[in-house]
């Protein structure tokens, strides 16, 4: 095997963050990124920080933050305002309608995706064949290692991997995001929304390379539903058909939580 094609059958690890991270926090994306270096390969864990959220005043102190508690034991990368416009001009353009929400929040806390592709972009991130990206307040416990060993080879093919999916309703409070994005996204006669988790999922090559290209044309969903549509309506891509799929043949002694919620069981 060339060495490129081996260094594309690796995986990636991102970690998406919006402000300075708490102790635990921060223990915990070190921790994760020890787990995963034992991994063969191993699977290099990084942090997005999404610069786009911070007042300018708070930006470099939030960055040294994050530098200072992860001692240089993981990668801090800041995705400012110009690195995604100089990812995505046809973003730049019309930022007055997408540069924030009615919440006010950025775009990449509406699609997370914009951080990865950036600096995938921008080439600050390793190329890979998978990449999984995972919100900073989403802990794991248990054998975190062994189980991406184990989705990674009960599920070698899949395109887009959430933890939970869901067909998009017509009540969504965001299905105006998709009108636009119709006839880029539904090619078949018989097409449904779908929707799934941000708070943690797995994107192969493929499927990022595709995102890039949409929304290089000017083609915008909101994130929960961007990744997997895209993923049901194209027949190059491979999904999923089964809830909580990366804990099928799996016990029950590694979780995914997130905050008061969690997926695969209660949390103790």
């Amino acid at each position: 095997m060339l060495r490129t094609e081996a260094a594309l059958h690796n995986t990636f690890w991102a970690v998406l963050a919006s402000r300075s991270p708490t102790p635990f926090e921060a223990a915990f994306v070190c921790n994760l990124s020890r787990e995963l270096s034992y991994l063969d390969p191993p699977v290099p864990v990084h942090v997005m920080l999404d610069e786009t959220e911070l007042v300018r005043n708070r930006k470099q102190s939030v960055l040294s933050i994050w530098r200072g508690y992860t001692s240089g034991l993981v990668a801090i990368h800041a995705v400012t305002q110009v690195d995604i416009d100089t990812a995505f001009p046809s973003y730049r353009e019309r930022r007055g309608r997408l540069g924030r929400d009615k919440f006010n929040r950025s775009v990449m806390w509406r699609m997370h995706e914009y951080a990865l592709l950036t600096l995938r972009h921008l080439r600050r991130v390793p190329p890979a064949h998978h990449y999984w990206v995972s919100e900073a307040d989403v802990f794991f416990k248990g054998a975190v290692g062994k189980w991406v060993e184990h989705v990674q080879e009960r599920f070698p093919n899949e395109d887009v991997l959430p933890l939970s999916r869901d067909r998009t309703l017509d009540h969504w409070p965001h299905r105006e995001d998709e009108q636009d994005a119709q006839p880029a996204l539904l090619r078949r006669s018989r097409h449904s929304w779908f929707t799934c988790s941000e708070h943690v999922r797995r994107f192969s090559r493929l499927l990022l390379d595709k995102l890039f290209a949409l929304l290089s044309l000017d083609v915008y969903v909101w994130g929960e539903a961007f990744a997997p549509s895209l993923c049901h309506n194209d027949r190059q891509l491979h999904c999923s058909k089964k809830t909580h799929a990366p804990y099928e043949g799996w016990p029950n002694d590694t979780w995914v939580w997130y905050r008061n919620g969690s997926w695969g069981g209660d949390v103790q």
